[in-house]
């Protein structure tokens, strides 16, 4: 993403991902991914913000078959304004705690999909 930008970035992604498969898959499954991609974002070497691991996240998810949406949403704070990137499957967030997710206003858009 340093290189490409955001849009770029997703684009790419899109052309390297089979077509999504209208198959239904299980939480567990989507969770077992939500997993692994925490685990290997954890690497303090990659230095990966929320932004970077919700794209990874939902083109795994793509890549395995499961239609997800990539959601931004912001928040004010004494210090400014804070953003926070995350993704949705099945009308739920995926890989990370709901409570501090509800913290932030999505926009309306799925970035999922580039415009």
């Amino acid at each position: 993403m340093r290189i490409l930008a955001f849009r770029r970035t997703q684009a790419l992604l899109l052309r390297l991902s089979p077509i999504a498969r209208l198959e239904t898959y299980q939480e567990k499954e989507v969770q077992r991914v939500a997993a692994l991609t925490a685990r290997v974002c954890g690497w303090r070497i990659l230095q990966v913000n929320c932004l970077k691991r919700s794209l990874i996240l939902w083109w795994f998810l793509r890549w395995h078959g499961a239609q997800s949406a990539l959601r931004i949403g912001v928040r004010q704070t004494t210090a400014g304004f804070e953003a926070h990137a995350w993704v949705v499957w099945n009308g739920q967030v995926i890989g990370e705690p709901t409570d501090h997710v509800n913290q932030f206003v999505p926009f309306s858009a799925n970035f999922a999909e580039p415009q």
